[in-house]
Order: C-alpha cells, then sequence, then structure tokens
C-alpha cells in the first residue's frame, strides 16, 4: 500500500507499507517479504518492526528489496516501511510496486501471499512570468 494521496511527480518521495499477517493456526518460521520496487526509483530508507532488510536494486527482479522477518507466531504480524525517491527525469507514467511473502512452513492459501500498488506519475511544471519597466514615461521619450 502506498502511503500518502498520489499523484506523484518526479522527484518526490513514495512511502510503501507491507504487512504481513500469521492467521495461524501454527508459527510460520523463517519468514522473508521480497519487494520488487521498479526501475527508475532509489531506495532512501527502510523500517522493520522485525528483522532486516538489504535493498537489492530497484527494477531488477533478481534481486528485489529482501527483508528477513525471522518467526511469526500464530496472530502476531509485522510491517515494513520502505521510502523511496522517484528519479528527477521519470517519465510521466507508473510505479508498480510488488511484494510477496515466504515462509519455510506450508500455506494452504497462497493466494493471499503477493500483492501490488500501482501509483501514478504526473508531469508538473511551475512557470513564473516577470516584467520590468519604467514606472514612467514621457511623451516623445
Amino acid at each position: 500500500m502506498a502511503l500518502g494521496a498520489g499523484p506523484y511527480v518526479a522527484g518526490q518521495f513514495v512511502r510503501y507499507l507491507v504487512t504481513v499477517d500469521n492467521a495461524g493456526p501454527s508459527e510460520a518460521e523463517n519468514v522473508v517479504v521480497e519487494e520488487l520496487l521498479a526501475s527508475g526509483v532509489t531506495v532512501v530508507q527502510y523500517e522493520t518492526s522485525q528483522g532486516d532488510c538489504t535493498t537489492g536494486f530497484p527494477g531488477n527482479p533478481g534481486a528485489p528489496l529482501t527483508c528477513g522477518l525471522g518467526n511469526l507466531i500464530d496472530g502476531a504480524s509485522a510491517q515494513i516501511t520502505v521510502t523511496v525517491q522517484i528519479d528527477e527525469d521519470y517519465e510521466p507514467g507508473v510505479l508498480e510496486n510488488d511484494a510477496m511473502v515466504l515462509s519455510d512452513i506450508f500455506d494452504p492459501n497462497g493466494g493471499n501471499n503477493r500483492t501490488s500498488v500501482i501509483v501514478s506519475v504526473v508531469a508538473e511544471a511551475e512557470l513564473l512570468v516577470q516584467k520590468s519597466g519604467p514606472t514612467q514615461a514621457f511623451a516623445g521619450d
């Protein structure tokens, strides 16, 4: 989930929140979240409620941002917040962020182990005009 309303402009920051819940009934062991960030962004910060992350390489499916969360007991949850900056030269369009969670314990409902967020990136230009000249003019000048 992207935190904050879009659309976004090149150069702005986007914060993503990933929440992992263990609905049980067993403890989930060695929980790992892989977050595939779009090319055109730079990871500037990440926080996790437990475990640690490596940033990977945005846009490279073989090197996602990876967070090892350890074990989650039945009913527990963990959160990851990732802040990225959209590259200044990013063309208007969309940024897709995909995340998936894995565990060493079998999950009978793997259909809810993946999620995606798409945010819009738009062009924006602030134009200013100024004019200067004499404050008085005389005929014949």
